[in-house]
This record gives structure tokens, C-alpha cells and sequence, in this order.
């Protein structure tokens, strides 16, 4: 589970760098403190990102001097999330945890299928617990027994 853990602090960093990357290039104002709360509600999976957009969108609409940059904002949290969803989260936190990027993703819909948002956060470290598990059982049963 550590390198779970360590998995989505790693998924958090990259998707606060570049949602605060993307809001700087766009001029969209706050953009670090913005970067940082979208890395940090990314943690939580699906619901997340659409808590760390929030935010980013009301103070770009709050403000009539930056209401223009609401469309260009839009754009970046989603082109985030989708890099997110397509590359960092199969293969970043699926290499960190030794798991296929298509398991990964079958194991955290299930997991939100049958247990919701607690399913989706303990499905991932479950598992990978279970992969250990077979593997040694496996190793245990058909693997011969070098005598010392």
C-alpha cells in the first residue's frame, strides 16, 4: 500500500504542475494556489477533479475582468483530467504498483461499482495485496523446494 501512496502523491504532483502550467499559460489569475488544489482533490478518483475545477471557475467567473479566460480554463482542466485518465494514472500509479494499466482501471470501476468512493480509493492497494497474495501462494505450490 506505501507505494500506492506514493503512486497518487506522485499523480497529484504532476496534475497540480500542469493544471497550474496550463492556468499560468493561459493568464487565468491565482494559478499556483490553483495548480495546487487540483493536485490535491485529485487524490480522490472521479469526483476530484471536478472538485478542484470548481474553484478555477468561479474565480475566473467571479471577476468580470477575467470572465474571458472561463472558456480557456474549462479547456485546461479538462485536457489535465484527460491526460490524467489516459497516460499518468494507468501508467504511473499502475507501474508504481505492479499492476496492468487495463487492471487498474477494471479493479477502480469495480471497486466504485460495488463499494462507491471507498471502493475506488482501497480497490488499487487491494489489489495489489491480492497480486502478492497469488504470487506467493503460486510460488509456495509450484516452485521446487531448494534444500539448504
Amino acid at each position: 500500500t506505501s507505494d500506492y501512496l506514493r503512486a497518487k502523491l506522485v499523480e497529484a504532483l504532476l496534475v497540480g504542475l500542469l493544471t497550474g502550467a496550463g492556468l499560468w499559460m493561459i493568464g487565468a489569475p491565482y494559478s499556483l494556489v490553483l495548480g495546487v488544489v487540483a493536485g490535491v482533490t485529485n487524490i480522490v478518483p472521479y469526483l476530484g477533479p471536478i472538485i478542484g475545477a470548481v474553484p478555477g471557475i468561479v474565480l475566473t467567473l467571479s471577476d468580470p475582468a477575467t470572465a474571458a479566460y472561463i472558456w480557456p480554463t474549462v479547456i485546461v482542466y479538462l485536457t489535465v483530467n484527460a491526460i490524467d485518465m489516459i497516460v499518468i494514472f494507468p501508467l504511473i500509479v499502475g507501474k508504481l504498483v505492479d499492476l496492468h494499466p487495463i487492471a487498474l482501471i477494471v479493479v477502480v470501476m469495480l471497486g466504485q461499482q460495488f463499494y462507491g468512493i471507498l471502493g475506488m480509493l482501497l480497490s488499487v492497494p487491494l489489489a495489489a495485496a491480492l497480486k502478492i497474495l497469488i504470487r506467493e501462494i503460486y510460488a509456495v505450490i509450484y516452485d521446487p523446494i531448494n534444500p539448504s
